[in-house]
């Protein structure tokens, strides 16, 4: 999956509209990883999906899957820092 991440950055290069990721695996079931992308904006995240590099990213995803990868778009509703409360 890094490999294929890593060529999805080099393909969109500055056009990546993506600020920050988070990858996790589930312990419950330690082959199914789910990676949490956030972008500026709805308008930023439909840029990003809407680019070929994209498109070749999640192609080569669907490849390496058993079930394919599913994309979700979720609006953050409220975020807590607890280490400042």
């Amino acid at each position: 999956m890094e490999q294929i991440l890593e060529r999805w950055l080099e393909a969109i290069g500055s056009r990546r509209t993506t600020r920050w990721y988070i990858m996790t695996v589930d312990r419950d079931r330690p082959s199914t990883y789910v990676r949490i992308v956030e972008f500026p904006d709805h308008e930023a995240a439909m840029s990003n999906s809407d680019h070929p590099a994209t498109a070749a990213f999640a192609a080569e995803l669907r490849a390496i899957c058993t079930h394919g990868p599913v994309f979700r778009y979720l609006d953050v509703t409220e975020y807590a820092n607890l280490d400042q409360m």
